[in-house]
């Protein structure tokens, strides 16, 4: 509650403003987090740490343009961490741009090739696109059984005399 109060009576409270964002990231309370990552921001926004915290907020939060945005801005300014950006990223773009997130999660593994969440994420890609594979295979092998369905019918049953050998009807 005090430093709520100190932060609300001075808008240059850049270390009030980074205890708030920790105190609510520990109580779950997103809100919070956004509006004083959002203060500190304000007060210096070339920091990194306060778009790190901003970005996890809106995750949380279900909100992904906003994380998209906060990740990317973290990763110009260098994080000290820019395999869990680019993790984060490869996650939040996974739905619309397959590509890019594929490439954001190839970075986080140059990153640090031992981070054990990135691999997971990449053997379910793999195992997504196996599965697409098979439905495809699948569909093709169902055409096929058709074709060879219709090839066999048309051995065993000649063609009816009302149609020439052109395939189309005598009208008489």
């Amino acid at each position: 509650k005090t430093l709520e109060t100190l932060a609300g009576i001075s808008g240059d409270a850049y270390e009030t403003f980074i205890r708030l964002i920790e105190l609510g990231g520990e109580s779950g309370d997103w809100e919070a987090v956004q509006r004083n990552a959002e203060r500190a921001l304000a007060v210096n926004p070339l920091l990194p740490r306060p778009h790190r915290q901003l970005a996890l907020a809106a995750e949380a939060k279900d909100q992904a343009e906003p994380a998209i945005e906060s990740w990317r801005t973290l990763l110009e300014l260098e994080p000290e961490d820019p395999a869990e950006a680019h993790f984060h990223l490869a996650r939040l773009l996974r739905a619309h741009e397959k590509p890019e997130a594929k490439r954001q999660l190839l970075m986080a593994l140059e990153e640090a090739p031992r981070f054990r969440e990135a691999h997971r994420l990449l053997l379910d890609w793999n195992d997504e696109k196996q599965e697409s594979s098979k439905t495809l295979f699948a569909s093709l092998a169902g055409i096929g059984i058709l074709i060879a369905v219709a090839v066999a019918w048309a051995q065993r049953y000649p063609v009816p005399p009302w149609i020439d050998r052109r395939g189309v009807p005598e009208w008489e």
